[in-house]
């Protein structure tokens, strides 16, 4: 609100932004439509109806999560925008993406499968009561992905010593407090996460870019911008965020100015729940590239949380 204000009664304004569809949906756009007095932003309404599918649903009034006629949204902006990709800006080295598949131990493995098992239960049921929505779907899921991070900590722990036995250094991103507690504690590495306080953060940055400290876990969130970890070619995300955006964020801790060697991105896998959330990830990456680029490629696959749900949720225990 403070921005639009300004933007108002400023005489020209120039919206500087890394993520301007973070979320991969045309209403992330809006506000910035409007701050620049872009005719698309005259009629809101008419805006959300067209590229949002807006509409009542059982759970909101004025839905405007959905994305439709991107290829018209791209061609309306395209005098609004000037777009740079961070490889138009700067000779950085090459960037690697890799998504490992994670071996679960048996015992693992159970621990996982039961989490998954009740909460496939609990969506089936409350689904058939009319009583899921993409905020409860989100609970749910979140449950799973939560499991999985533990599960997910040996594989973590074994990979980032490998890279550390070869004279590197690494960073693992974690969404859960307890999961990147156990990875930690396991490397002895320093830590970004919302338990410590700034002077602590700043601390361990300092020591990990002068090499005494060799390993840093943050958690998403709290690691994933504003932060400088050049020193490590390898980042490991155990975990991912519900956005692309902050998927790309957190890579670009070490994959960024003063960087000199080839950067690797390692996605860890852990059953059906990772793909799943990775390929919605994908699927949000493509609505950007099809609105800022025009580029469109398949734009097949999950295309919501709730699609994720069904896939993973709706399938018998």
């Amino acid at each position: 609100k403070r921005f639009l204000a300004l933007a108002k009664a400023a005489q020209a304004v120039f919206p500087l932004t890394g993520t301007p569809l973070k979320n991969g949906r045309p209403a992330n756009l809006y506000p910035l439509l409007v701050a620049i007095g872009h005719d698309l932003a005259r009629d809101r309404r008419a805006y959300e109806l067209r590229f949002c599918q807006a509409g009542p649903t059982r759970w909101s009034r004025w839905d405007v999560t959905g994305a439709a006629h991107l290829d018209e949204l791209h061609r309306k902006i395209s005098d609004g925008v000037l777009r740079r990709l961070k490889s138009e800006c700067l000779d950085l080295p090459a960037k690697t993406r890799v998504l490992r598949p994670v071996e679960l131990s048996p015992e693992a493995q159970d621990r996982y499968d039961t989490v998954l098992h009740a909460q496939q239960a609990e969506y089936r049921r409350r689904k058939l009561a009319g009583e899921i929505g993409e905020a409860d779907a989100l609970v749910l899921l979140t449950h799973v992905a939560h499991a999985g991070s533990l599960a997910k900590v040996e594989t973590a722990v074994e990979l980032s010593e490998e890279i550390l036995s070869q004279g590197g250094q690494v960073v693992l991103f974690v969404r859960f407090l307890d999961s990147a507690g156990e990875v930690a504690k396991a490397l002895g590495a320093g830590r970004i996460t919302g338990e410590e306080d700034a002077k602590a953060r700043q601390a361990a940055i300092d020591a990990f870019q002068a090499g005494t400290l060799r390993a840093m876990v943050c958690t998403l969130g709290a690691g994933n911008v504003g932060i400088n970890l050049t020193p490590a070619a390898y980042a490991i995300l155990v975990d991912r965020p519900w956005t692309p955006g902050d998927a790309e964020q957190a890579e670009a801790r070490i994959n960024r100015i003063g960087q000199t060697m080839p950067v690797t991105c390692i996605w860890l896998q852990a059953g059906a729940a990772d793909v799943a959330i990775d390929a919605l990830l994908e699927q949000k990456a493509e609505r950007i590239e099809l609105v800022l680029a025009g580029k469109r490629r398949t734009l097949r696959g999950v295309a919501s949380l709730g699609d994720v749900a069904d896939a993973l949720l709706g399938e018998p225990a």
